[in-house]
C-alpha cells in the first residue's frame, strides 16, 4: 500500500545535503575554506553599483548550495514502502484519543469579557539595518536539523562559519 505520492513535476524539490559530515573537523574545515573563498569572490561583486538585493541574494544562495553540493553531497533517505495494518490501527487510535482530548479542552467564551485598555507607550526600537553582531547572534540561534525553507539552504551550512556568513549577510542588508 502506497500512502504518499512523490511529485516533482512543476516545482523545485528541496536539496537535502548530508550535514552529518560537518561534525567531522576535516570536512568542516574544508567546507569553511571553500565557502569563505566563494564568499570572497562574491563579496567583490556585491560592492558593484547597479546590482539589486534579489540578484545578490541569488548569488549568496548559489554559493552556499554549490559548496554544500560539492563538499557534503546529497542525503539519501530510504523510505519504507509499506505500512502494516497494526500501524494503521495505532494511528486511528491516536486520532480518536486526540479528538477526545480536544473536546475536553474546549471551553466556552465568557459572556462578559473584561475591558482591558492598551497602554500607549513608544518603545525605542532600532529600525535601521542590522549590525554584524546582531546577524551573528541570529545565525547562532538558528536551530539545526530542521527542514529547509523556500531558499533550500540548510541551517548547518550557514552555521558552519558564522563569521563569514555574518559578514556577507551584513553587506547584503546594508
Amino acid at each position: 500500500m502506497k500512502l504518499k505520492k512523490h511529485r516533482t513535476m512543476g516545482r523545485e524539490t528541496a536539496q537535502n545535503f548530508n550535514t552529518a559530515f560537518l561534525r567531522d573537523t576535516g570536512k568542516l574545515n574544508k567546507f569553511k575554506i571553500v565557502l569563505s573563498n566563494r564568499f570572497q569572490t562574491f563579496h567583490d561583486l556585491l560592492n558593484v553599483e547597479g546590482t539589486t538585493m534579489e540578484s545578490n541574494w541569488k548569488g549568496i544562495k548559489e554559493a552556499i548550495t554549490s559548496t554544500c553540493h560539492e563538499i557534503l553531497g546529497r542525503n539519501n533517505h530510504h523510505h519504507k514502502e509499506t505500512i502494516t495494518v497494526d500501524t494503521l490501527d495505532k494511528i486511528q487510535e491516536r486520532r480518536n484519543q486526540k479528538a477526545v482530548i480536544n473536546t475536553i479542552r474546549t471551553r466556552l467564551v465568557p459572556l462578559n469579557p473584561p475591558n482591558i485598555e492598551v497602554a500607549h507607550t513608544d518603545h525605542p526600537i532600532n529600525v535601521g539595518p542590522p549590525t554584524s553582531e546582531e546577524i551573528s547572534v541570529a545565525i547562532r540561534q538558528i536551530k539545526s536539523c530542521k527542514v529547509v525553507g523556500p531558499d533550500n539552504i540548510q541551517a548547518e551550512a550557514v552555521k558552519a562559519d558564522v563569521a563569514v556568513a555574518a559578514k556577507i549577510l551584513h553587506t547584503l542588508f546594508s
